[in-house]
C-alpha cells in the first residue's frame, strides 16, 4: 500500500510494506504533532525537516488491546487530521480468493474505492539491429558488445528511438557493435505490481528465453518516484530526481546481468 499524489520531498508520505512494516515519511511539524518515536531522515540531517516512523504491524507486542498498539492507533486517528489517496495491491494466500475482493473490503469500511487498470503499451518492429551480447563477459569483445553500450540500446529501443546511419549530426544514434538483424518486440505495462507478480513476470522471461532461440531478453522495473522506500526497507528520498529502477537481461544459458539506476537520495548496500 503506498500514499498516492503526495512528493516526498515536501509531503507526508505512506507506506505498508509486504513485510508488515508500516512507514510514515512526514514534515518536522506533523512529527512532533504526532508523538510516536521515529529518525530524522537520512537525507535531511542537517535541517531536520523530515522524519521517519517506522511501525511493525507483526510484531507480537503490536495488538488490540496492548499499550503499544492502543497509543499508535490513538496518535494516528487523535493527534492527525490527515486523509491519503492509496495505491492498494495485494496478493491472497489462498488461490480460490480474487484479488480484487479487498475492493469489498475497503468498500464495506466505508472508504470510496475504484479498481486500477494494467495500462499496456506494445511496440513491434519487424527487423532491427540487436546488438550481440556475451553472458560471460560484461565488457566489449569482439565477439559481443559491453553492458553499458547495451543498456544505452535498450534505452534508446524504449523511448522509440530509431538507430540509422551515422552522420554529421550530434545526436545521431548507431548500434552498437556486433549486432544483428533481427525481430524486436517491445511491452510496456503501467501499474501498482506486487512483488509475487514481478518475481513470476521475471521467471516467466527467463523460461522462455531458454527455450526458444531468442539469445537474451531484458525486463526493467520502475519504482515510483514518491515511495519512501525504494530498495528493501531503504529509505528513498527526491532531490532532483526520484528515480529508483533496475533492469536485468536473461541469457539462455540460465546467467543475466543486473544493472540499477538511483537518484541521489537513495542508498544501495
Amino acid at each position: 500500500m503506498l500514499s498516492h499524489e503526495q512528493s516526498i520531498d515536501t509531503k507526508p508520505c505512506i507506506a505498508l510494506l509486504p513485510t508488515g512494516v508500516f512507514l510514515l515519511h512526514i514534515t518536522k511539524d506533523l512529527y512532533q504533532e504526532l508523538g510516536l518515536v521515529g529518525q530524522v531522515s537520512k537525507f535531511h540531517s542537517k535541517s531536520q525537516m523530515k522524519f521517519v516512523v517506522r511501525i511493525d504491524l507483526t510484531a507480537p507486542f503490536f495488538q488490540p488491546g496492548k499499550k503499544n498498539f492502543e497509543r499508535v492507533k490513538w496518535c494516528l486517528t487523535e493527534r492527525l487530521n490527515l486523509s491519503f489517496n492509496f495505491l492498494v495491491t495485494w496478493i491472497p494466500n489462498d488461490s480460490s480468493i480474487c484479488p480484487s475482493s479487498i475492493e469489498s473490503y475497503f468498500t464495506s469500511l466505508g472508504l470510496s474505492v475504484s479498481l486500477g487498470d494494467v495500462f499496456k503499451v506494445q511496440h513491434r518492429t519487424r527487423m532491427h539491429s540487436v546488438p550481440i551480447l556475451e553472458s560471460s563477459s560484461i565488457d566489449p569483445t569482439d565477439n559481443g558488445c559491453g553492458f553499458l553500450e547495451a543498456y544505452e540500446w535498450l534505452g534508446a529501443v524504449a523511448c522509440g528511438c530509431e538507430y540509422g546511419s551515422v552522420e554529421d549530426y550530434v545526436n545521431t544514434l548507431s548500434c552498437p557493435e556486433p549486432c544483428k538483424r533481427q525481430k524486436v518486440s517491445h511491452l510496456k505495462l503501467s501499474s501498482f505490481f506486487a512483488p509475487q507478480q514481478i518475481v513470476s513476470a521475471i521467471n516467466f522471461l527467463s523460461d522462455w528465453v531458454r527455450k526458444s532461440s531468442v539469445p537474451w531478453a531484458s525486463f526493467t522495473v520502475h519504482g515510483f518516484m514518491d515511495s519512501p522506500v525504494s530498495w528493501g526497507e531503504i529509505e528513498h528520498g527526491y532531490h532532483t530526481n526520484g528515480d529508483n529502477l533496475y533492469t536485468i537481461i536473461v541469457f539462455s544459458d540460465t546467467k543475466y546481468w543486473l544493472y540499477t539506476a538511483t537518484g541521489s537520495c537513495d542508498i544501495v548496500s
